[in-house]
């Protein structure tokens, strides 16, 4: 399994044939929302992290994004972009599984938070509809870290969690 597994680059190109795909059951059209949005990012998962201040010879000081997170977000954009998919609207579901290659402290709520904010206004119009998160961490396949993510649309109840007392 070790040499067919696909490489950034490779799962990018993937997406953007299949997003320019004529078939309508394989490529989400433009005008449709989708119901939910499936993603594997062959990659290390990163964490957010507050910005570094960085003190300037005029005694003022600006916040600094780190390299590592710059470059994790726009991976992750630039394969979401490769996508083509049309932002989903309303509330959302988010389930999300890191693989990790060892246990060095990383923890779940940082890891979401950066792939979030990367896919804000582009699977999502904004992180806040989220109103469920399933986060997992997970140390089994250390040879293959990566993040696997579905988010998808809340489905209405069939039926009320507290039914209305009977007169």
């Amino acid at each position: 399994m070790g040499t067919d597994r696909w490489s950034a680059q490779d799962h990018a190109a993937y997406l953007r044939k299949l997003a320019a795909s004529k078939n309508p059951k394989r490529a989400v059209r433009p005008h449709e929302e989708p119901n939910e949005f499936r993603m594997i990012v062959d990659a290390i998962p990163e964490t957010w992290m507050r910005g570094l201040p960085v003190h300037q010879p005029d005694h003022s000081c600006r916040i600094v994004t780190p390299d590592n997170m710059r470059e994790a977000q726009s991976l992750i954009r630039g394969l979401i972009g490769a996508m083509n998919v049309v932002p989903m609207s309303g509330d959302l579901i988010a389930t999300m599984t890191f693989y990790l290659p060892d246990r060095r402290r990383k923890d779940v709520d940082n890891l979401m938070k950066l792939w979030c904010d990367a896919a804000n206004a582009l699977v999502y119009e904004d992180d806040s509809q989220i109103v469920q998160a399933i986060i997992e961490k997970r140390f089994d396949d250390p040879e293959h870290p990566r993040t696997e993510v579905l988010i998808e649309k809340v489905k209405p109840a069939a039926l009320p969690l507290f039914p209305e007392p009977k007169p």
